[in-house]
């Protein structure tokens, strides 16, 4: 590589300056940064910004500002090109990240991902719930929902949940079961044809009712 006119090895130029191997080639290979950044470190040089059709121009200001945040460049471009706005595109660390179209912070806990919207961050500090409280909740092996309220939007591992039961779980719990009392009849009406064809002489008393539940009940238990 060539750093600052001068043709030299990655690993020649650690040793010369002192800054690691893998740091260097991480800023020149993903970073993009030259010369005197290779050492120090930097932002991946671009003249502009494009945003809602215009260009904006990337002002040292603008580099600090992504720097105390590690952020790159090119991290801010692909949000705005995902219609972040402006402001949080350059201003949210590298935390933040799309999700289903919608601004999430990302934990990651044991190979675990966990997404929080990030309209729901301000309500949940209300009640002393931050990143970082969720995060060592998290860590600790408590699950998401003894740490922030049932109702909160989390994607975990990309799925989307609430912590509430799925009503279509239930209302086909509830079908199920509808079937199951269907079928149940439908066979003591095989087993017992003639209580349903042959005519009844007499009404049958509530005690009479009581005494047949009851022995019905205790044939099924004696079939088992």
């Amino acid at each position: 590589m060539i750093f600052k006119g001068e043709e030299i090895s990655m690993s020649e130029l650690a040793k010369r300056t002192g800054v690691p191997y893998q740091t260097i080639q991480y800023r020149y290979d993903k970073q993009g940064l030259r010369d005197d950044e290779l050492i120090v470190g930097g932002v991946r040089k671009h003249k502009t910004l494009q945003y809602d059709g215009e260009e904006i121009e990337v002002t040292h200001d603008l580099k600090d500002r992504l720097r105390s945040r590690n952020i790159s460049l090119k991290t801010v471009q692909k949000r705005l090109d995902e219609n972040w706005d402006y402001d949080l595109a350059t201003n949210l660390n590298k935390s933040y990240i799309t999700m289903d179209d919608t601004i999430c912070y990302q934990i990651k806990v044991n190979k675990h991902f966990y997404h929080i919207l990030y309209d729901e961050l301000p309500d949940l500090k209300e009640d002393n719930i931050t990143p970082a409280h969720i995060r060592a909740g998290l860590v600790a092996g408590n699950d998401i929902y003894n740490i922030v309220p049932t109702g909160t939007v989390v994607y975990i591992n990309g799925v989307k949940h609430t912590g509430e039961p799925d009503v279509f779980d239930e209302m086909e719990d509830e079908y199920i079961e509808k079937k199951i009392q269907a079928y149940k009849a439908e066979r003591h009406r095989e087993k017992k044809a003639h209580l349903y064809k042959v005519p009844q002489r007499h009404n049958e008393s509530k005690y009479a009712k009581y005494l047949w539940e009851s022995y019905t009940f205790k044939c099924k238990e004696a079939a088992k």
